[in-house]
């Protein structure tokens, strides 16, 4: 009987120990791990919101992919690109993320979620965008609201993960291949007639079956080791491109990436319409800003972005078409195949 009598309360405090962790947990004052997750989730809501991120990649985990947003958001908003949501970046997140809310009239807090996402379909539906509900750069030039920062420092070699090295078309010999792309050198390309030295860059995995990137081919770059091949002003986002691509299981592969003049000239020769060929040194390619995308059909000469090409069964034609512009690269509007960074309006 004393026995029983000792017993009982040891298991009364226990319950009441358990008790007390729970309300603890319940009111935020004990679990700093939940709390952290929460923060997490919270940031990629408004990452995905301005389509840094995809909303099924919301998990509440701090890995890789949210990472790499937080780092293409930081970089657009000249803050220390590190992949961490420290004061500075979460204070950015919310700001940005209230003017957004402030142009598609909802509760201007600073945090994202199913109801701002909403009203982000309802303003890009009502201003002729697609309906996606993720804010990329047409939603947010379309609401006025700048994308980048107004005066940012020297940009990092190929354009960092996500923006473009301006002007795009002009030389590029004094640009550095983004990190993780492979320097080829300086070459000659052609920009609107005229010849440019461009610093070449192959992005690793990014398969090519291009003459400038196969070896023993007459146009061979070398190093380029059947990658594709491009302009190091562009390197960074189409190296982000291709990785994102492939974690969403769209492994991208290419025809045509950087085309010499002489390779040009030589498709002229065969072909000389310029309904289907480029006249030498005017095609996008020999700058290094265009790609042409294996696998992909569909071909509508003359066509605008009203009535582009399409190959919408194509699955990297559809990731491309949904994703593209995150990576600051166009479909040209009469070959669904060939994508780049010409600014024209035939471009989509």
């Amino acid at each position: 009987m004393s026995t029983n009598v000792s017993v009982l309360p040891r298991w009364r405090k226990v319950q009441l120990m358990l008790v007390a962790v729970l309300l603890g947990l319940a009111s935020g004052l004990v679990g700093p791990t939940a709390q952290a997750a929460i923060s997490t989730k919270a940031a990629q809501w408004n990452l995905a919101a301005m389509s840094y991120l995809r909303y099924e990649q919301i998990d509440g985990a701090n890995g890789p992919q949210t990472k790499d947003a937080v780092r293409r958001f930081q970089a657009d908003q000249c803050l220390a690109a590190d992949g961490v949501v420290g004061p500075n970046t979460e204070a950015k997140l919310k700001s940005v993320m209230r003017q957004v809310q402030a142009k598609v009239g909802v509760a201007q807090d600073g945090l994202a979620g199913p109801a701002t996402k909403e009203a982000i379909k309802r303003f890009q539906a009502q201003n002729g965008l697609t309906a996606d509900g993720y804010a990329g750069p047409a939603t947010f030039a379309k609401m006025g609201i700048p994308r980048t920062c107004s005066a940012p420092p020297a940009p990092p070699p190929g354009g960092g993960s996500s923006g473009v090295v301006q002007p795009v078309l002009s030389p590029s010999s004094g640009v550095a291949c983004a990190p993780n792309t492979r320097d080829l050198g300086v070459h000659d390309g052609y920009s609107r007639g005229k010849k440019i030295r461009v610093r070449l860059c192959a992005i690793p995995g990014f398969r090519s079956t291009s003459s400038e990137s196969t070896p023993g081919s007459p146009y061979y770059i070398k190093n380029a080791n059947r990658e594709v091949i491009v302009n190091s002003r562009v390197s960074g986002p189409v190296l982000s491109m291709f990785d994102a691509a492939r974690r969403e299981g769209h492994l991208l592969r290419a025809n045509s990436s950087f085309r010499s003049h002489a390779h040009q000239s030589a498709l002229w020769a065969a072909n000389p319409d310029s309904r289907l060929v480029a006249r030498p040194g005017y095609s996008a390619h020999q700058a290094g800003l265009a790609i042409d995308i294996f696998g992909i059909k569909g071909k509508r000469p003359g066509a605008s972005c009203a009535n582009r090409a399409q190959d919408p069964k194509n699955p990297q034609y559809r990731w491309l078409r949904s994703n593209a512009h995150r990576f600051s690269i166009k479909q040209y509007a009469a070959e669904a195949w060939h994508w780049d960074y010409l600014p024209l309006s035939n471009r989509c």
